[in-house]
């Protein structure tokens, strides 16, 4: 799919819903071990709901039953955890970890983690290394979102104002990152924790610490 710019679509296709859940039912708790999960995926070819903890600790792919148990561990054995934000996978059932936030400014590079999708035995697989730079522009941006598509990823910064989503090539290398759309969200706070593409690939889910807005 090709990202347009998010601008357009405010101006011109007013395609955005601030959705209204109304009450969520809890369907699980997770593991009291598990303090800081930062992310959660499905993936092609498990059962399991796979998570990841955020920033110094281990660098550890944890799956879940639908009861919030841990089912399965697996250990990124050339991965390290400086700061995991979100996970992704794409229809050859590949998983992706996005150690990508940068609270402090002060990182030079990221990486997504890619990897084959873990079978019930897996109990730790190396990772194809996706490293990349953000343009000098954005040099200091903290992100927490990934999604894939189309042979790219894509990352978006998480802003105050105007938010930024790059791109770059879905293939073990290093890249400095492309700005491909800016928008802002007409007063809405720009702080984006998540995102993913439908099924079909036609519609993106962005989300902040209150709201899902959907283009």
């Amino acid at each position: 799919m090709q990202i347009k710019s998010l601008l357009y679509f405010f101006i011109v296709l007013p395609l955005v819903w601030n959705c209204d859940t109304g009450n969520l039912d809890v369907i699980a708790d997770l593991p009291t071990n598990l303090t800081e999960v930062s992310a959660i995926q499905l993936v092609t070819g498990s059962s399991l709901y796979w998570v990841i903890e955020d920033g110094g600790n281990e660098p550890i792919l944890y799956g879940l039953g639908s009861d919030g148990s841990i089912r399965q561990q697996v250990r990124i054995t050339n991965g390290k955890n400086q700061d995991w934000e979100d996970l992704a996978a794409d229809k050859e059932g590949n998983l992706y970890i996005a150690d990508i936030g940068n609270n402090g400014g002060k990182r030079d590079k990221f990486t997504i983690y890619k990897l084959k999708c873990p079978t019930a035995n897996t109990k730790q697989l190396e990772a194809e290394s996706i490293i990349f730079t953000l343009p000098k522009k954005l040099d200091d941006k903290d992100m927490e979102s990934l999604f894939i598509s189309n042979g790219n990823c894509y990352v978006v910064t998480k802003e105050h104002g105007k938010f930024s989503i790059l791109k770059f090539p879905n293939v073990a290398g290093g890249y400095k990152a492309e700005v491909v759309s800016e928008a802002n969200l007409k007063g809405k706070a720009n702080r984006i924790t998540s995102a993913d593409l439908s099924a079909d690939g036609l519609t993106l889910a962005l989300l902040t610490n209150s709201d899902l807005f959907l283009f």
